[in-house]
């Protein structure tokens, strides 16, 4: 893509971004009386569906509906076209983005449009649903209310001053990257969402929330703030509920582990009505299944997938030859000053994995559904080691050896 071109869509998506999930139409459930229900659905599984219209939560039995039509449904729909759309199909791409328009994913049609441009950029669809005119001079965008040519748009530079802001159905990405990584960012941010959702979501039975988190990611980290502890590359901030990447150092795992964080904390918050509880509660939880989804994630950002199936090997394999590993009551005792620069700061991380790994996986799964329902009452002031003890049935101690036999057997030790 030519640098003025670049130029142009930077001007674009800073300066004429909707924002995020600015849908002002309702979701719909249609009851097989024919009776049309206007809110917004919260939770669906094969015995209910939940929604809120106003006041409090309301259920209705999934016999009695016909229809359901929401955001969630239309991302995953959305999600599952654009994966079977080649990377260079324009008409493909085209068509995905006329639909989006149609079912109020307003934010995911204007990013098609711009990803159209990038690939063809005389493309007189795009340019026109984007807001262009097109002059003797060629193609012009208004900016601030007034049209400018591509020349006009030259001293746009890729400064944080000047960063892209790039709406999604859920979030708001601020970026300086190049426009292709900042969509693909877009992507990725949706699925690793909607992976969340039907694995820690449907569990827990976790609301949507509505807020509008951010994910800032600078090109160069002299621009991007102070770091909470020296050394982080990515860290989620309760604060303006973002989270901060800095581009070029930044891994993988810190990224999804901390986007992870944000997920927690607004689905527990949007469900339980508690942010205090979400803020101090379960701290090891956020740990293990953050490190949980950063290694079952696979592939690029456009086309994440999950598999959780396999363990990290090289930290049961830690754990198991490890002399004096902590036990279960120290880590579900800890609080984050213990993932946050304590001396033994490593260990709590992986043994705060392995644990939430055994408790979801050991045993034919016996410790799953005694867990979720733990941390949900831990995310209400609940997460002693006694209510841990009570919701599985078992003492601290004898889950201790239980929790390293696993671990030991899965490192083959």
């Amino acid at each position: 893509m030519t640098s003025l071109l670049t130029t142009l869509l930077i001007g674009l998506v800073t300066l004429a971004a909707p924002a995020a999930s600015s849908s002002k139409r309702p979701d719909l459930i249609v009851l097989q009386n024919g009776k049309e229900i206007e809110c917004r659905v919260l939770f669906e599984d094969a015995e209910r569906v939940v929604y809120k219209t106003t006041g409090r939560d309301k259920e209705v039995a999934r016999s009695e509906v016909a229809e359901v039509h929401s955001i969630e449904r239309n991302m995953r729909t959305f999600l599952e076209q654009f994966s079977a759309i080649d990377p260079g199909d324009v008409g493909g791409l085209a068509d995905l983005a006329l639909w989006a328009e149609t079912v109020d994913l307003a934010a995911e049609a204007r990013n098609l449009w711009i990803r159209i441009l990038l690939l063809d950029g005389e493309n007189e669809q795009a340019w026109t649903k984007l807001g262009g005119s097109k002059g003797r001079k060629g193609w012009k965008i208004r900016v601030r209310g007034r049209y400018k040519t591509l020349e006009e748009l030259r001293e746009l530079r890729s400064e944080w001053k000047t960063a892209m802001e790039i709406p999604t159905a859920h979030y708001l990405i601020k970026t300086n990257v190049d426009p292709e990584l900042a969509l693909d960012v877009a992507i990725g941010v949706e699925r690793l969402h909607q992976m969340y959702y039907e694995t820690v979501g449907k569990a827990m039975m976790l609301y949507p929330f509505d807020q509008v988190p951010e994910v800032h990611i600078y090109a160069d980290s002299e621009d991007a703030p102070n770091p909470p502890t020296p050394g982080w590359t990515c860290w989620y901030q309760n604060v303006g509920n973002v989270v901060i990447v800095l581009g070029p150092e930044a891994n993988r795992y810190e990224i999804s582990k901390q986007f992870v964080f944000l997920l927690i904390q607004n689905s527990f918050w949007w469900t339980i009505g508690n942010r205090q509880g979400v803020l101090v509660g379960a701290e090891w939880f956020r740990e293990g299944i953050g490190s949980a989804f950063a290694f079952a994630l696979q592939g690029p950002a456009r086309d994440l997938e999950l598999d959780g199936g396999h363990p990290h090997l090289e930290w049961f394999r830690e754990q198991a030859s490890d002399p004096e590993p902590l036990t279960a009551k120290q880590i579900v005792n800890s609080g984050r000053g213990a993932f946050r620069g304590g001396t033994a700061e490593q260990q709590y991380v992986r043994q705060a994995y392995t644990l939430c790994y055994f408790l979801l996986h050991a045993a034919d799964d016996k410790y799953r559904q005694p867990f979720v329902e733990y941390l949900l009452s831990a995310f209400e002031g609940k997460g002693a080691v006694k209510h841990l003890e009570d919701h599985l049935g078992v003492k601290i101690e004898d889950l201790d050896e239980e929790w390293n036999a696993y671990v030991r057997s899965i490192a083959g030790m």
